[in-house]
């Protein structure tokens, strides 16, 4: 699901369906992968004992998919953690995964109770196409955002 429907996406088709076939691995106490569209009772519990109805998934890396240095990445990634600590967000590190491998992985971060419109904004602000969000079904949208 997103809120810019494909078609009228600035996004290639090929981009969107990497981001839908992407592992997003979740390195909680055990680590779990989250797949778009797929009910994940490890995120079902994980919202149950953290006590949130909704989570998001999120990273700063490669603005746009544009591959970019490792010390840019790191940079904004930090800023990003430091934002998210600041307004008070609990995160879980995670890495967003390309099971074919034509596309790097990325640092990312799970967002505890973090609402729709919050990791849209933060996707926005840190030049991503697309989140992941999740309410209390436990079940991961690709939120395009371009």
């Amino acid at each position: 699901m997103s809120d810019i429907p494909m078609e009228n996406s600035k996004i290639d088709a090929a981009t969107i369906a990497a981001y839908q076939a992407a592992h997003y691995e979740v390195l909680d106490p055990i680590p779990f992968v989250l797949r778009v569209g797929e009910v994940s009772t490890r995120l079902a519990d994980l919202l149950t004992r953290e006590e949130v109805r909704c989570v998001g998934f999120i990273t700063a890396w490669n603005p746009f998919s544009d591959v970019v240095t490792a010390a840019d990445n790191s940079a904004a990634q930090t800023s990003l953690l430091n934002e998210l600590s600041a307004r008070g967000f609990s995160t879980v590190p995670c890495f967003g995964r390309d099971p074919s491998g034509q596309w790097p992985g990325e640092e990312s971060l799970l967002v505890i109770g973090l609402p729709l419109e919050e990791v849209r904004q933060l996707g926005i602000k840190y030049r991503q196409n697309a989140v992941i969000w999740s309410g209390e079904k436990a079940v991961p949208e690709l939120i395009l955002l371009r």
